[in-house]
């Protein structure tokens, strides 16, 4: 009997340190978010996002690689002008699923500079980068790859397909083999 109350003692769990793991784990996981690139704002800033979607497209880029973005109605219109090469950088299964009318597939996350989709494009075409929307950080990975390159008239449209598919704008899906 004793001994079946010694081990009742033994496996007792210790909430305490499951606590202190659970509480540095936290901490931790907010600092790396902090300190990371592709972090998430916790407390969503409104303003910052909209200065970045008013920024106007001009055809005289500088070299400075700072990421420019546009609205949707930048978007819309660039589309109906048909000046500029839109560029979905999401996963190919995403862009097969839908993607703006006329796309091309460019994945950021399996990005190679030799592309030969890339090697087609001349440095002066005007590029609309987008992935899934405001909250997704490929499309801006990529327009900053594509700026490293050279490609100066890259732009990001941050309401991407989300913000695309809500206005019902023109898309399209791969075709089946």
């Amino acid at each position: 009997m004793q001994n079946i109350k010694q081990l009742n003692i033994t496996n007792k769990t210790d909430y305490r340190k499951i606590l202190y793991i659970l509480l540095f784990s936290v901490i931790l996981s907010l600092f790396y978010n902090f300190v990371s690139i592709d972090g998430i704002e916790l407390i969503r800033n409104p303003q910052i996002i909209q200065s970045l979607k008013s920024i106007d497209i001009i055809d005289d880029v500088d070299s400075t690689k700072h990421l420019k973005a546009i609205t949707l109605a930048q978007a819309i219109e660039i589309f109906n002008s048909k000046k500029a090469l839109f560029v979905d950088a999401r996963d190919q299964w995403d862009f097969a699923e839908a993607h703006i009318k006329g796309a091309i597939n460019i994945p950021e996350f399996s990005f190679n500079p030799n592309n030969r989709k890339l090697a087609q494009i001349p440095k002066n075409q005007i590029l609309i980068i987008y992935c899934s929307g405001d909250a997704c950080s490929v499309s801006k990975r990529l327009t900053s790859k594509l700026l490293e390159l050279g490609y100066l008239k890259s732009y990001v449209y941050l309401g991407g397909m989300r913000e695309w598919l809500e206005a019902k704008l023109p898309i399209e899906k791969a075709s089946k083999k």
